[in-house]
C-alpha cells in the first residue's frame, strides 16, 4: 500500500505533466514537441498506460475530455498543422475528440 505522501507525489507529477503538455502547446517551440504533445493527448493513445493523459488528468482530478475540448478550440491553427484544416471543423471531431 502507497502512502499518503508518495500518493500526493504521484498527484502533483500527473498534475505537472498536464500543466507541461498545454505550456508546450502554448509556447509552440518545435513542431517534434508540439506533435507529441498533441498524440500523448490524443483519444486514440493508449489510455492504460500509467503516464497517458487519461491517468494523469484522472490522478489529478481533471477531466481529459474537457481538456481536450478546450485544446482543439484553442490551438485549432496548431492542430490545423499537423492534421489539416478538416479536423478541426466544429460539426467533425477533432484527433483530441
Amino acid at each position: 500500500m502507497r502512502s499518503e505522501a508518495e500518493v500526493r507525489e504521484v498527484i502533483r507529477f500527473c498534475d505537472a505533466m498536464v500543466q507541461t503538455a498545454l505550456e508546450t502547446l502554448r509556447d509552440a517551440r518545435s513542431d517534434e514537441a508540439l506533435r507529441d504533445v498533441l498524440c500523448w493527448m490524443s483519444a486514440a493513445a493508449n489510455t492504460k498506460a500509467p503516464c497517458s493523459f487519461e491517468f494523469c488528468c484522472r490522478a489529478a482530478g481533471l477531466q481529459p475530455a474537457a481538456i481536450r475540448t478546450f485544446v482543439a478550440r484553442t490551438f485549432a491553427g496548431l492542430i490545423d498543422r499537423f492534421t489539416g484544416p478538416e479536423h478541426t471543423a466544429q460539426a467533425k471531431p477533432t484527433p483530441l475528440h
